[in-house]
């Protein structure tokens, strides 16, 4: 937070503020800031603005309200007396109060099997968010998702996702990918939905006896897969 001297916001540089979280692991939602004091030596009045200076949180719009301070002192017996008002777009105000807003959004991926057989297998899904993984994988359907199994068409929603790009130049996008199809299946993309085909494999061998007149005995076949 900034302390300006003047009326209009651009003024000198005369304090700063920082609001600063308690110790505790968790952040509250509310925080005090407070200036260092400032010492005057003569009457009059003084005029000074209080604004937030933008930080660089992920997704926070920050709140751009300008207050105005007018300090007037006063002798008072012997000593010198302060008295403050604030004002906000040139209405009287209570102290400053900044509020600044996290914009969240949230992306949902559509997943569609095709083909035999059921139930389908497990797969996991990977966030990325301009481009770059974002977050830990999913793996589904999860632990409360039995009903997902008996189905050909899953979804998962990821919440409280930042809106902004982390630079603040614009909305992020976000997709998702398969981090490999299941075995015997075949995975692509369309339309932003992820489909998975059941590709089952085949295999044949064939036994030739020589010469061919005198079959021999029958025999057993071991398949093997590597």
């Amino acid at each position: 937070f900034e302390l300006r001297a003047g009326s209009d916001g651009t003024g000198t540089l005369v304090r700063t503020a920082q609001a600063v979280a308690p110790d505790t692991g968790e952040m509250p939602p509310e925080l005090d800031f407070l200036f260092a004091a400032i010492g005057f030596d003569r009457e009059g009045i003084y005029h000074f603005t209080v604004q937030e200076a933008a930080g660089n949180g992920d997704s926070i719009q920050y709140d751009p309200s300008l207050y105005g301070v007018a300090i007037t002192v006063t002798m008072q017996g012997d000593r010198l007396v302060a008295a403050v008002d604030y004002t906000k777009d040139g209405a009287q105000a209570t102290a400053p109060a900044f509020e600044n807003e996290y914009l969240a959004t949230e992306f949902t991926q559509q997943k569609e099997w095709r083909g035999e057989p059921e139930p389908r297998p497990p797969i996991t899904l990977q966030l990325y968010r301009d481009g770059r993984a974002y977050g830990q994988p999913v793996e589904l359907p999860l632990d409360d998702g039995e009903a997902m199994w008996t189905t050909d068409s899953w979804s998962y929603t990821w919440t409280g996702l930042p809106q902004l790009k982390a630079d603040g130049s614009g909305d992020s996008v976000y997709t998702a990918e398969e981090i490999a199809p299941p075995p015997h299946y075949q995975g692509w993309m369309e339309g932003g939905v992820i489909y998975n085909m059941h590709r089952p494999g085949s295999f044949s061998a064939r036994k030739i006896w020589v010469p061919a007149d005198q079959p021999g005995e029958p025999v057993t076949l071991n398949l093997y897969r590597t």
